[in-house]
């Protein structure tokens, strides 16, 4: 795979809130944060093969490298939701403050 595109932080932070805007915007339009998240995760899931394809001269090489790409991406996400799981946790009330509950909505 080659090395990815390195982007500011300032830039970065803008993608990633606009990711999270769409994913917002689409859990209003189907009324359910958790069928969002399921196609949120599963939209990431199909995007990081296509990057890792992009980055290989074959099927074949892909596959030989399934391992040690699916532990790096699974390594990544999982540091990404330590940090913001326990930000989450420690700023619930502020956080949640305006957010509707699923079992509020029926």
């Amino acid at each position: 795979m080659t090395q990815p595109k390195q982007l500011s932080a300032e830039a970065f932070n803008a993608l990633t809130a606009e990711f999270i805007h769409i994913a917002n915007a689409q859990a209003k339009a189907v009324d359910s944060f958790s069928i969002s998240e399921g196609a949120f995760l599963h939209a990431a899931a199909r995007y990081s093969a296509f990057i890792t394809a992009v980055g290989e001269p074959s099927g074949a090489d892909m596959l030989a490298k399934k391992e040690e790409m699916v532990a790096g991406i699974s390594a990544r996400f999982r540091e990404y939701l330590d940090i913001h799981y326990i930000e989450y946790a420690k700023n619930f009330d502020t956080y949640m403050a305006k957010v509707p509950s699923e079992k509020d909505k029926g």
